[in-house]
C-alpha cells in the first residue's frame, strides 16, 4: 500500500458516524462500516462518506450541470449577440431603410428575448439543488442556497423584463410612454415627464440593473460550486471576474464601448473552464447512479 492511499485512508471514516446518512435515501448509517451497503436501498457507504465532491455525486446530476453550462453559453452570445443587434441595427433602419426604426426595435427585443430565455434554461439547470444534498449528512451552506435562489430570481426578473419589452414593441403601447420599457425612448427638452413614463423608466432601468446583478451572482455560485468539483482554476478565475466584470461593464465603457463586450469574452471563458471541468468529472464516473 503506498503513501497516499495510506493518507486516504487516514482522512476518510471507517464507520459511518450519527451525522452520516445515505446519500441516495437518507437512511441513519450510524455505526456501519465503510465496506458494508445501506440496509435500505443497498447503496456503498463508502460513497455516502465521501461527502459533497461531484464525483461522488449522481451522474444524472452531473448531467443536468453539464447541460446547463452548455445552454448558458449559448445564451451568453446570444446576449453578445444582442449588444451587436442594437447599432447594426439601428444603423440600418436609420440609414439604408431596409427596416423601420420600429421593426429594428422588435428585433432587438426578439433577440433580446431568446437570450434573457436560453440563459435562463441553461442557469436554472447549472444552478440545479443536489437532491441528495436534501437529506445527506452534507448539505448545502445557507450562502450557497442563498446565491442559488438570488440567482434564479435575477434570471426569472430579467426574462420578465425582455417579455414585457417585447410585448410593448408588437402592441400599440409602442407609440405611447412605455415604448421606454424596450429602450425605444429619446429625451430631450421637450420630453413630457408624465407618470407612465417614468414608471417605465424605472422598470427598465431596475430590469438591466437585475440583469448585470444576474451576472456578479452566478460567479458567487461557480465559486462556491469550484469547491465541489473540485477545480483551483475555475473558483480562482470566478474570484477575479467578481471586480473585473463589473469593472469592465461600467468603467470600461469608457474604452471605446468595448467594455461589456470584454466582460461578456471573459465570462465566456469562464463559462467553458466550468463546462470543461463537469466534463472531466463525469468522464470519471462509473455507469450508474448513485442509487443503483
Amino acid at each position: 500500500m503506498g503513501t497516499d492511499e495510506r493518507a486516504d485512508e487516514l482522512k476518510e471514516p471507517t464507520h459511518a458516524g450519527p451525522a452520516h446518512m445515505c446519500l441516495a435515501c437518507g437512511y441513519a448509517l450510524n455505526g456501519l462500516p465503510r465496506e458494508a451497503a445501506c440496509p435500505e436501498c443497498s447503496a456503498p457507504v463508502a460513497r455516502s462518506l465521501r461527502g459533497s465532491m461531484l464525483e461522488y455525486a449522481d451522474r444524472g446530476y452531473v448531467s443536468t450541470l453539464l447541460w446547463g453550462s452548455t445552454i448558458a453559453i449559448v445564451g451568453l452570445f446570444a446576449g453578445f449577440a444582442w449588444i451587436v443587434a442594437i447599432p447594426l441595427i439601428l444603423t440600418l433602419a436609420a440609414k439604408y431603410g431596409s427596416v423601420s426604426t420600429r421593426g429594428g426595435f422588435v428585433l432587438v427585443q426578439v433577440v433580446e428575448f431568446a437570450g434573457a430565455g436560453i440563459s435562463l434554461l441553461g442557469w436554472w439547470l447549472l444552478s440545479s439543488p443536489d437532491p441528495v444534498m436534501q437529506h445527506g449528512s452534507v448539505r448545502d451552506t445557507v450562502s450557497d442556497v442563498r446565491a442559488r435562489r438570488l440567482l434564479r430570481a435575477c434570471l426569472i426578473y430579467s426574462a420578465i423584463g425582455s417579455l414585457a419589452g417585447l410585448i410593448v414593441m408588437v402592441t400599440p403601447l409602442s407609440s405611447t410612454p412605455f415604448r421606454a420599457l424596450s429602450g425605444n425612448i429619446t429625451l430631450g427638452p421637450n420630453t413630457q415627464w408624465n407618470p407612465a413614463l417614468l414608471s417605465s423608466l424605472v422598470l427598465r432601468g431596475s430590469f438591466l440593473l437585475v440583469k448585470f446583478a444576474g451576472f456578479f451572482i452566478g460567479l458567487v455560485y461557480l465559486r462556491s460550486l469550484s469547491t465541489r468539483i473540485p477545480s483551483p482554476i475555475v473558483h480562482r478565475s470566478a474570484g477575479r471576474l467578481m471586480w473585473q466584470v463589473p469593472l469592465w461593464g461600467t468603467v470600461g465603457i469608457a474604452c471605446f464601448g468595448l467594455g461589456p463586450v470584454i466582460a461578456l469574452v471573459l465570462y465566456a471563458i469562464m463559462l467553458f473552464r466550468v463546462r470543461f471541468a463537469i466534463a472531466a468529472v463525469r468522464a470519471r464516473m462509473p455507469k450508474f447512479s448513485i442509487g443503483d
